[in-house]
């Protein structure tokens, strides 16, 4: 019923996830990056295939940060149970997908709501790019200098999302502020000269883009920044073969502000995070 992917599985997996394109942007951004080849980069994941016979029927992955992520529609119970079992003694930190999905792996893995830090169900919102009305208002990528404000920022993005312990807070974003110079993913706004919001992607397929990140620090909220910044760095993709842009939104007020300029509820997305990572099987 189950079985690990091999790299020969990588363009029947894609299909698949094709299908669902809005609620798998993790794992095929992941793999059209990475594959299914044998890789150290933190993205690079593990993924379990449910078959029946000779149909595909779910995949569900876990990179190697122990992130978990699900596109496994109408399991049972047995699927859920042995992929329990596949992830015993593996260290996990989260788990990301449709609500029905994350909540069945949830009960199936044993994790208890005291060792959730977050475990929230979000709307899920789309928007054309052709759609997106110019702001009017500067962006840029930061640089090598923008790392201090960005370390800044994604801890306290972080500290916001759920994350207890801010050692921890501020070490993964000394790493994530070097990945967004490093590989392009963030822009800033700017107002006279200064960043006043960033906001970023984490997932993309040639098709979609999905943003995260979005963050406006606390001094500066209540402007509208977040929305005029999201939709400045989306008309970087008008010229490209990305047409749509997935998100969703962490508390009503960003739902607000992104219905704003344009987004479209679709649906729901479950995010849930472990306080500390966890070996699973252990806890």
């Amino acid at each position: 019923m189950l079985r690990e992917a091999v790299p020969a599985d990588l363009g029947r997996v894609l299909e698949f996830l094709e299908r669902r394109p809005e609620t798998s942007m993790f794992l095929r951004s992941n793999l059209l990056a990475h594959g299914l080849e044998e890789s150290s980069n933190p993205h690079a994941s593990d993924l379990l295939l449910w078959e029946e016979g000779a149909a595909l029927k779910g995949v569900f992955g876990r990179n190697n940060q122990g992130n978990l992520v699900s596109q496994c529609p109408d399991a049972p119970d047995a699927v859920w149970s042995a992929i329990a079992d596949w992830l015993m003694g593996k260290d996990v930190v989260s788990f990301v997908g449709e609500p029905d999905q994350v909540l069945a792996g949830i009960s199936a893995f044993g994790w208890k709501e005291d060792a959730l830090s977050l475990n929230e169900t979000e709307p899920l919102y789309r928007l054309a790019i052709e759609d997106v009305v110019d702001p009017g208002v500067d962006i840029r990528k930061p640089n090598q200098e923008d790392i201090p404000i960005l370390q800044e920022w994604f801890t306290g993005y972080a500290l916001e999302l759920g994350e207890e312990d801010p050692e921890r807070a501020a070490e993964d974003a000394v790493r994530r502020a070097q990945r967004s110079v490093d590989q392009g993913t963030v822009r800033f706004m700017v107002q006279d000269g200064r960043p006043v919001c960033m906001v970023g992607t984490n997932a993309r397929t040639p098709d979609m883009v999905q943003i995260g990140g979005v963050f406006t620090p606390v001094t500066l909220r209540g402007r509208g920044y977040a929305g005029q910044a999201l939709a400045a760095y989306l008309l970087e993709f008008a010229d490209t073969d990305v047409t749509q842009c997935i998100l969703f939104a962490a508390s009503q007020k960003a739902a607000r502000a992104y219905e704003k300029i344009g987004f479209k509820h679709i649906g729901h997305y479950h995010v849930t995070m472990l306080k500390a990572p966890m070996l699973q099987g252990h806890q």
